[in-house]
């Protein structure tokens, strides 16, 4: 048995990707949703980590799903042009479509081993496109949205905002649909096709991954037409230590606080083409909801 194959150690063939809800902290003032929301309680002076806009607050999805291409663990910080020092727990040429909220038991790549070695880095690969449904509850108080309905409930009506001024509707019964998104991580003048050390709060911890978009082959792409996937790589906020004991990894997405709702101004407008949509109401209009990100967790046991 040659040195290689003694530091492979086999893991189990199935594993649970669950949702774990981290309990937020104490988050900083104005920054979380809440039934007294309004535009002015989340100015970017306290609102640094929703959605990096005046109007928007942190709030947990009810359901996430992305298409799910490859997850892997790594020794070393990966990138689309290197993944040599990483291992595939997943992996799935068309994709698997995976409710982050509800979590799911997922195949691990077959006849898995994994070397023994300490692993500090994981990657995600998912599709562009995300589909979010969720509700702000503003019981005992009411708000309004940008088509001048007015409830306790605000929630994602189906609609892309891709295609149109809103995606929120309010009224005193809460019936959210999915809302699509196709991400992209610039304007239509100027291509870019990577972000560093994105920021998102999750739970009550800002955490950082570098984002890329890649294409079909899985390489860094270099125009809208070719983009494919994203790409999202984070350093573990444990690193996993494989033996010779170990039997088992444990994997799970953190979504709490993992996307952000968003007010219109009082007085400000939208252009339909069709028509000029102004918000009247002294705490804005919901109109936006947007997937901000997810923590990975892995442990090995």
């Amino acid at each position: 048995m040659n040195e290689k194959t003694q530091n492979l150690f086999p893991v189990s063939a199935l594993f649970l990707i669950v949702v774990c809800l981290l309990l937020p902290g104490i988050a900083e003032a104005g920054t979380s949703c809440t039934a007294t929301s309004a535009y002015d309680d989340h100015l970017d002076a306290n609102d640094d980590a929703a959605n990096g806009d005046d109007g928007y607050c942190l709030s947990t999805p009810s359901s996430l799903v992305l298409k799910l291409y490859e997850f892997a663990i790594c020794t070393a910080e990966p990138d689309p042009s290197d993944t040599s020092m990483c291992t595939k727990l997943f992996e799935s040429a068309a994709g698997e479509d995976f409710d982050l909220s509800v979590g799911a038991s997922l195949s691990m790549a077959e006849n898995l081993s994994i070397e023994e070695g300490t692993y500090t880095y994981a990657y995600l690969k998912v599709s562009k496109d995300t589909k979010l449904k969720s509700t702000l509850d503003f019981s005992p108080n009411t708000r309004f949205d940008m088509d001048g309905r007015e409830g306790k409930f605000c929630f994602t009506d189906g609609r892309s905002i891709q295609s149109t001024y809103s995606i929120i509707k309010c009224a005193n019964t809460a019936a959210p649909s999915y809302s699509e998104e196709t991400i992209r991580f610039s304007d239509n003048n100027t291509y870019n096709g990577t972000v560093p050390d994105y920021p998102a709060v999750v739970g009550s911890t800002t955490i950082l991954t570098d984002l890329y978009m890649v294409d079909s082959d899985g390489d860094a792409s270099e125009r809208f037409a070719d983009d494919f996937a994203i790409m999202g790589t984070q350093e573990l906020g444990t690193a996993v230590t494989i033996t010779p004991a170990t039997t088992s990894l444990d994997v799970g997405f953190s979504v709490t606080n993992g996307m952000s709702f968003g007010f219109m101004k009082n007085g400000d407008s939208v252009d339909t083409g069709a028509e000029i949509i102004t918000c009247n109401q002294a705490a804005g209009c919901l109109y936006d909801a947007v997937f901000d990100g997810i923590k990975f967790l892995v442990k090995a046991e």
